[in-house]
């Protein structure tokens, strides 16, 4: 039972009349009127130590008044308790607000240090089993006034109560042994030794403490606890109060050292690891703890009355109570535990034996409020394999009525078929049930309401909804073999034929991960019906693992990651609605050919294709007469980012550039490594841009060129062309219309090389771009790039030539650490050589770019400096 201290507190002016006697103290604070408040302390069953029997009595009150956070030290008094009550009166200022502190406890017991009411020692030199140990404690506010003051304050203990007890078969086959416990100590670690009793909270750090060997409590004393639904009695061993936490304050965890002596022979220790404990609650450790300390129990009881089950150690179970039609009534995670156990055959308790699986065919489930797992793993209802699918099923009906079952892990690895959610496999109905907090894994079938629905059951799942859940289907190894990963659903893994999923949500913070078939509702469905469910906000996440890209996909909807369903087969889908954030990986794929490379540029730059890489793994050689079609990245439409690692290998004999270029979207070109050599190339069909790499990029987000290198190429532009010519990329531009865009377009171009090429262009020539940046949403970023032995030439009026960079226009050009070695650079218009600006050959620094034409907007910097 709770144990209380009722403080009765009234105040009249009339006792100014009386004289000041010792319960009269003077006030410092006072200099005009006072009103006399007595505080009456009583209990119908006074206030004892502990929650069972009629143990020792507590015999004092220490009682304390603050005044702003200080102690109005002349007004402490330690009263008795008599006959199950105590007085405290005291003289108190009018219009003030105080706090009254109170702590009741055993004056033999010595356990405690008052001298600093907001640090009372708890002396760690303590025996075991020390009953008269407990205390009582509260801190209320008083407000003084000329009216009588009648508050009621309930006064609690700011202990956890820790027992350890005994079966009575236990204690028989210990005595048949020739054990007989007559002393025990305990140890136990992350308890505190200073509590403010203002505040009601603990003070400092936590530690291990010891309460030294002592006799075990009387025989006549018998620990009672409630398993199962009944209450047994268990003989104590150990019996000690613990500091763990404030008031209000969740279970914390302690490990438990349990030292027994018998009567004749040396000690014996157990420990148990974890266990939890919370202030006012009573945590029991029960069980054959002397015979098979392997067989126990951990059961809290809240406020020492009723069971607590809110928090569960992932192992005990109880059964649920049935209503008059036979519903059964889940109402704690010990129950759930129980429903998930029948399934699979399992017998209620801490033995798990095989036995006869109970599907719940025609029964119907409620739950009756919602359930906080603890963070613990649960096995989940119904099978966890498809292998003895479907007789292992859940059948029933499980009416969740919109309650929440939270902070629950599970993961289920049985080979080939595994699958898990809160429900593993059901043929039965599954209703208005929500899971929060959920971390649930398999290696094929995995939902967060249920894994696998098979066999056109007609089962359905309606109106249920996941949040804040991560749910992954990882890949394993199959005879050697990586295999599955697949089907994971926010909802459900897997559907069938004719069955149901009606009016979920999945909501934010979700993650369903996987190899393959993946949805944000259900990972694969067959033929099943899938109608008016919801994503609902951008934080549910259908995120692709390829890590074990056992099927080889080489392209992004291989993957089959879907906002709704990740793979479909004519299934019926209807008003579903919301989208989830897809992260489905860069395809990564090997070539060797020219053939294949085109092939894979070709359908990894469509529309839609997302971003893709591709591996050069050898050396590419087109024969003579073999043409190259310059790829277009059509990012407008959904490509993504194409990237190529050419791992230091080349391709020779093209007759035109790599890439035509890309438009706008995300797209972008990435080049890693890769040369460029022994190539003739004419520049004839466009009159924008020209180069080795990249003939023009037009709002294309981002380029980058990264150790690339053009090797004795040779560039010509024919008659009546115009385009600029770069030896790596022609022209370049972003996108500045803020009606229509913009696109912000960004170029690094860096570590690549230039040598032996021959360039000859009818407008801007540069060694690595031709014409820089023709729109001022475009930024360039060129280092440690290297132009050699080449030949620049442009037929143009005007000087339009450079090693680096043939016109800066108005966009950005930033030239870092470059250098151009011997490289011959001109200009021919009608025939004739132009000379070079007055300038041109006055250091090295100008020699890198031909003009500028900044406008208002344009920018070239070289080395830090900026050029005017």
């Amino acid at each position: 039972m709770t144990k209380k201290i009722l403080f009765g507190m009234f105040a009249a002016v009339g006792l100014l009349a009386t004289s000041c006697s010792d319960d009269e103290l003077n006030n410092s604070l006072a200099s005009g009127d006072y009103v006399n408040a007595s505080f009456s302390i009583e209990t119908p069953e006074g206030i004892l130590t502990r929650a069972i029997g009629d143990g020792t009595q507590a015999d004092k009150v220490a009682c304390a008044i603050f005044y702003n956070g200080e102690e109005l030290s002349e007004l402490r008094k330690t009263v008795d308790v008599t006959s199950k009550t105590a007085t405290y009166n005291v003289r108190l200022a009018k219009g003030q607000k105080y706090q009254a502190v109170f702590f009741a406890y055993n004056e033999a017991a010595d356990a405690y240090n008052l001298e600093n009411m907001k640090a009372i020692e708890v002396k760690t030199d303590q025996s075991c089993n020390a009953e008269n140990r407990d205390a009582f404690t509260a801190s209320v506010e008083v407000t003084t006034a000329n009216t009588n003051i009648n508050q009621e304050v309930i006064l609690y203990r700011p202990f956890a109560q820790l027992n350890i007890g005994s079966t009575n078969e236990d204690i028989a086959a210990a005595t048949a042994a020739g054990i007989t416990v007559k002393q025990t100590k305990v140890k136990v670690t992350g308890v505190y030794t200073t509590f403010n009793a203002l505040t009601d909270k603990v003070v400092g750090e936590p530690i291990e403490v010891t309460y030294s060997l002592a006799n075990i409590p009387e025989e006549t004393e018998k620990l009672k606890v409630t398993v199962n639904g009944q209450e047994k009695e268990y003989t104590y061993l150990a019996l000690n109060y613990l500091l763990v936490g404030d008031k209000d304050s969740e279970k914390s965890l302690t490990n438990v050292e349990f030292t027994f002596k018998p009567e004749n022979g040396s000690e014996n220790t157990i420990t148990f690891e974890n266990v939890p404990v919370q202030r006012n609650y009573r945590t029991n450790i029960i069980g054959a703890v002397l015979t098979n300390p392997a067989q126990f129990n951990i059961v809290i009881d809240s406020k020492f009355e009723e069971p607590d089950y809110l928090s569960w150690n992932g192992v005990f179970v109880k059964e649920p109570k049935q209503d008059a039609n036979g519903n059964y009534l889940i109402t704690s995670a010990y129950e759930l535990n129980w429903l998930a156990m029948q399934t699979r055959g399992e017998q209620p308790g801490t033995t798990r034996a095989a036995g006869t699986p109970n599907n719940f065919t025609g029964k119907t489930i409620k739950l009756e409020n919602d359930i906080d797992c603890g963070g613990n793993y649960i096995q989940p209802i119904g099978d966890n394999t498809v292998s003895g699918y479907p007789s292992n099923s859940f059948a029933g009906t499980f009416d969740g009525q919109n309650k929440t079952i939270s902070n629950f892990k599970v993961k289920t690895t049985e080979p080939v078929y595994a699958a898990a959610g809160l429900f593993g496999t059901i043929t039965g109905h599954v209703k208005n049930v929500n899971v929060d907090n959920a971390e649930i894994s398999s290696t094929h079938y995995v939902g967060g309401i249920v894994g696998y629905i098979g066999a056109n059951t007609g089962a359905s799942v309606e109106g249920c909804k996941v949040t804040n859940s991560t749910i992954t289907s990882t890949t394993e190894l199959v005879n050697g073999e990586w295999d599955n990963g697949d089907k994971a659903g926010g909802i459900v893994g897997y559907l069938s034929p004719n069955d149901k999923v009606l009016n979920c949500i999945v909501g934010g913070n979700t993650t369903i991960k996987a190899y393959r078939d993946l949805g944000g509702i259900v990972g694969c469905s067959q033929n099943g019906i899938v109608k008016g469910n919801k994503i609902d906000g951008s934080t549910v996440y259908v995120t692709v693992d390829a890590t074990h890209n056992y099927k080889k996909y080489t392209s992004s909807s291989s993957y089959n990651a879907g906002h709704i369903i990740g793979r479909d087969e004519n299934s019926t889908i209807e008003n579903n609605t919301g989208t989830c954030t897809l992260n489905v990986p860069a395809n990564v794929v090997s070539v060797k050919t020219a053939a294949e490379l085109k092939e894979l540029l070709t359908q990894f730059t469509a529309s839609g294709a997302g971003d893709n890489t591709i591996n050069i793994e050898d050396d590419i050689i087109l024969a003579d007469g073999e043409n190259w079609e310059s790829i277009t990245v059509q990012g407008y439409t959904g490509a993504g980012k194409i990237t190529i690692n050419g791992n230091g290998h080349y391709i020779s004999g093209l007759n035109a550039s790599l890439f035509e270029g890309g438009f706008a979207g995300s797209s972008g070109i990435i080049i890693n490594k890769l040369t460029i050599k022994d190539s003739e190339m004419i520049a004839s069909d466009n009159n924008q841009g020209f180069g080795t790499f990249i003939k023009s990029i037009d709002s294309m987000p981002y380029i980058e060129l990264n150790g690339c290198k053009a090797e004795n190429v040779t560039i010509t532009a024919a008659n009546g062309n115009s385009a600029r010519i770069g030896g790596l990329i022609g022209w370049s531009a972003g996108y500045n219309n803020e009606n229509d865009g913009p696109v912000d377009t960004y170029i690094y171009v860096k570590n690549c090389e230039v040598f032996d090429c021959k360039i000859t262009a009818n407008g801007s020539v540069g060694g690595i771009i031709g014409h820089a940046g023709n729109n001022p949403a475009t930024y360039h970023f060129i280092e440690n790039c290297v132009v050699e032995n080449c030949t620049l030439t442009a037929n143009d009026g005007s000087w339009r030539a450079g090693a680096i960079v043939g016109t800066a226009n108005v966009g950005e050009v930033t030239i870092t650490n470059c250098t151009d070695r011997n490289n011959t650079i001109s200009m021919t218009w009608n025939g004739s050589t132009l000379n070079a600006p007055a300038d041109f050959h006055a250091s090295p620094v100008r020699h890198l770019y031909g003009r500028t034409v900044f406008g208002s907007t344009g920018k070239l910097t070289i080395n830090s400096v900026a050029i005017q």
